[in-house]
């Protein structure tokens, strides 16, 4: 049985790792998370110990090199004092297809921020079709839609308001 390729399915060609100079390297607009300083020294300790582990993952943009996934490594590296690290170069890969890779390579660090994570699948969502999102994370079409959903709320507004009696000990 033939399966249908789509867009996303292109391959992604991706070179060995490279060693990279530090000051080449720039974050990608709208990096998913903020860093969590307690997250960023704990793995500051780690680097110290073992050097660096795991790599960067960039993709080429024009003539600068962006960092997709790696935004606390980066920092870390940076604030210890290196001048070189070691990464993956994905090429020319557009940004939708960097967000779903970052997505999959760090999905685990979503989980403390939901609503963030949920307008990042939101913004996805503009450029890609579902159908695409769906063969390409790890979640169904209604978890898809439910992110979306999610992302569209007023959470200002929401934990502005002072609860009635009823809504007290309610999620929602």
């Amino acid at each position: 049985m033939e399966t249908q390729r789509t867009e996303l399915d292109e391959l992604v060609i991706v070179q060995h790792p490279i060693g990279i100079a530090l000051e080449r390297l720039e974050l990608s607009e709208g990096a998913l998370r903020e860093t969590n300083e307690a997250a960023l020294l704990k793995l500051m300790r780690n680097i110290k110990l073992n050097g660096q582990i795991q790599p960067l993952h960039i993709r080429e943009e024009g003539e600068k090199r962006v960092v997709f996934s790696g935004r606390k490594l980066l920092t870390a590296l940076t604030r210890l004092g290196y001048t070189h690290g070691w990464a993956v170069m994905y090429g020319g890969i557009s940004k939708e297809k960097a967000l779903i890779l970052s997505i999959e390579l760090s999905e685990s660090e979503f989980l403390p921020d939901w609503v963030g994570f949920a307008r990042t699948i939101k913004e996805l969502a503009m450029a890609v079709p579902i159908d695409e999102l769906e063969k390409a994370l790890p979640f169904a079409r209604e978890e898809i839609r439910d992110l979306i959903a999610l992302a569209r709320k007023d959470w200002k507004e929401l934990t502005s308001q002072k609860p009635t009696t009823s809504q007290q000990g309610a999620f929602f």
